[in-house]
């Protein structure tokens, strides 16, 4: 199974830095509006909105088996080029499998599947990996329950909140920022500035380099109405807040001078 790298609706011949929109009006959001930006480094929220309002867990619960996977590959209990069964006759390695649950694009059920039967076991010991990885992360305010989607793969029933679902991408940026990178290597175009670029339905994720301060902040956004609109106002965010962070820094730097200063006078 290949898999396609997603062509991006920014411009791939400059760095994320010149695609980030910064223009004064959004787009308009249907009900359920959500916004959280958080610095990876610091764990600080940079600004929030309505950030634990219930959720869909279904994008927190496709983050959390990828984390289960990149964990096992660093674990060395899974390889990247181990063959897992996808349907009669045809196989797909882990990798392309967790890429696939990544991009979340058309024909991924049955890559995410085949990873779930791999590293879960069974459906009970899945769901139990789920809840650890979830707990570690210090999620609080996620309930899932795994079930037996339409196509006999995993379905995920339950609630979670944006601030959780920062959270768990900021847990899984620090123990294995690399590895993540190349797991969604097609979902972000390969940019070397893009970390994570997901989403599902009205909800979107992504964890990319401030255009300014090239600091990894994740930025999340629910209540879009279609998926162009979700990450454009997520890039707006994080580029927004990327340039609030510099503006306060390049203060903080001029009132120390002017201490220092002050102390040598």
């Amino acid at each position: 199974m290949a898999i396609k790298t997603r062509s991006l609706p920014f411009a791939r011949t400059a760095a994320l830095a010149t695609a980030f929109i910064l223009s004064i009006s959004g787009p308009t959001f249907a009900g359920g509006f959500s916004a959280m930006v958080a610095d990876v480094k610091t764990g600080t929220i940079l600004t929030a909105d309505q950030i634990d309002a219930p959720r869909s867990a279904t994008l927190v619960s496709r983050l959390t088996t990828i984390t289960m996977g990149i964990q096992d590959l660093a674990d060395e209990t899974l390889e990247a080029d181990e063959d897992l069964d996808v349907r009669r006759g045809e196989k797909v390695d882990a990798m392309t499998a967790l890429q696939a649950t990544a991009l979340g694009e058309d024909g991924y059920r049955a890559p995410v599947t085949a990873l779930a039967a791999r590293i879960g076991y069974n459906a009970k010991l899945f769901e139990e990996r789920l809840r650890a990885i979830r707990s570690r992360a210090g999620l609080q305010a996620t309930a899932v329950r795994v079930v037996r989607g339409e196509d006999g793969g995993p379905g995920f029933d339950g609630r979670t909140t944006l601030r959780d679902t920062v959270r768990l991408a900021t847990s899984l940026l620090r123990a294995h920022g690399d590895a993540a990178r190349e797991v969604f290597g097609p979902a972000t175009g390969f940019l070397d500035t893009t970390h994570i670029w997901m989403s599902d339905k009205d909800m979107c994720l992504l964890a990319a380099e401030g255009p300014r301060t090239r600091r990894l902040l994740v930025a999340a956004l629910s209540g879009a109405p279609d998926q162009p609109s979700c990450f454009e106002a997520a890039a707006r965010l994080l580029a927004e807040q990327d340039l609030r962070v510099l503006t306060s820094d390049r203060k903080s730097t001029r009132l120390n001078s002017s201490h220092s200063l002050s102390s040598r006078m």
